[in-house]
């Protein structure tokens, strides 16, 4: 991707055309190098009385409080429109995603880009819409960060917090797998898939519980580790609970 730098100038939004709150921003992660920049597609979409999209798309959860220096996210094929500024995990998460071969993950919905930031009335909308966002994706990507020594007990923690969200919530008479939800439905057997999640912020185990609970099967990033979905009910048996207090 070729970067115009005549236009080195900020990204300004358009104002989201219904005063209703019936759309919202998409963003399509455009093709690129592993060590290009960031080149996205923001589109405004209309929804229905049903919430029905012309285009599938999923929703990426993240962590806000990230540490470094921001990155630039270049709006336009060339970046003609601008650029704005993100958190270094929201750029390593669309690096993620745009070396997915899986080309519905390209297209995101992701707070952090698609509401403008700086719009107080915006935002209030748009936040009020999030369950709906979420429900109506395809499915929620939760990245976490790159992977490190700690992704393994992070996974574990995710495996019993989440089996213990759903049974606290639905009892013994709801059955996880077909609720679509518990961490089998979060992973996958295909390599290119966004299946696993890295594991550096512990607190983000609970944004989890909350975003992938509103939406469609889930996938997770990470890394480059993987994990089969064989040797879920053997992890979680071996967690201990002084390891998730060290976590927590």
């Amino acid at each position: 991707m070729t970067l115009d730098v005549s236009t080195d100038k900020e990204y300004i939004y358009n104002y989201l055309s219904d005063e209703n709150g019936k759309s919202i921003r998409l963003l399509t992660i455009l093709p690129g190098a592993a060590a290009d920049p960031v080149f996205v597609k923001i589109e405004e979409f209309h929804l229905d009385e049903d919430w029905d999209l012309v285009v599938d798309y999923v929703a990426l959860s993240y962590t806000w409080d990230s540490p470094g220096a921001e990155k630039r996210v270049h709006i336009g094929e060339h970046g003609e429109e601008g650029f704005m500024l993100v958190r270094p995990n929201v750029d390593s998460a669309l690096r993620k995603l745009r070396s997915s071969a899986d080309e519905e993950h390209h297209v995101v919905w992701i707070d952090a880009i698609c509401i403008d930031q700086n719009d107080d009335d915006e935002k209030m909308k748009q936040v009020a819409m999030m369950g709906e966002i979420y429900s109506k994706a395809r499915g929620t990507v939760i990245w976490l960060g790159d992977a490190d020594d700690r992704t393994e007990l992070g996974l574990r923690a995710c495996d019993v917090l989440a089996k213990a969200y759903w049974k606290m919530t639905y009892g013994d008479e709801m059955d996880e797998d077909a609720a679509g939800s518990g961490t089998d439905s979060w992973e996958t057997e295909s390599t290119d898939s966004m299946d696993i999640v890295g594991m550096n912020a512990t607190k983000t185990v609970k944004a989890i519980l909350g975003d992938s609970n509103r939406s469609r099967p889930t996938s997770k990033a990470k890394g480059k580790k993987r994990k089969r979905e064989d040797d879920a009910e053997k992890e979680r048996r071996r967690i201990r609970e002084d390891d998730l207090s060290s976590l927590l």
